[in-house]
């Protein structure tokens, strides 16, 4: 295994010229090893390879997790309906709209270049 390690250190270094292949087969070669010894897998980020994780498990932990995440998902839904509220209030009738256009502002020029607002009140 110290073998496969310097190699792995020696391909790495860029002023040797060794290339992604080497580097990737001297990490094989290393996790390969560590499997047959039976000890951890080295994790190799750079050249996507994981090794082996390690979970704690705390059943505590896992419950307030899971607390929070419904009551997110509870939020999440009371916030989606009250911004369907807001925006069914806020959307406009096929006559308000009608109305909107016939009696709505409208800008003019007068003879002067000045552009004048027309507003009627209904």
């Amino acid at each position: 295994m110290s073998k496969a390690w310097l190699g792995y250190k020696i391909a790495n270094n860029p002023k040797k010229g060794e290339s992604f292949q080497n580097r990737l087969g001297y990490a094989v070669t290393i996790q390969n090893i560590q499997t047959d010894m039976g000890l951890p897998r080295t994790s190799f980020p750079t050249l996507g390879l994981l090794g082996d994780c390690v979970w704690t498990y705390n059943l505590d932990k896992e419950l307030e997790l899971q607390d929070q995440h419904e009551e997110l998902k509870e939020y999440k839904k009371k916030k989606r309906a009250h911004i369907q509220e807001i925006v069914d209030s806020s959307m406009l009738t096929d006559e308000e709209i009608e109305m909107m256009r016939e009696y709505g502002p409208v800008l003019l020029k007068d003879p002067e270049g000045r552009y004048v607002e027309r507003v009627v009140m209904v």
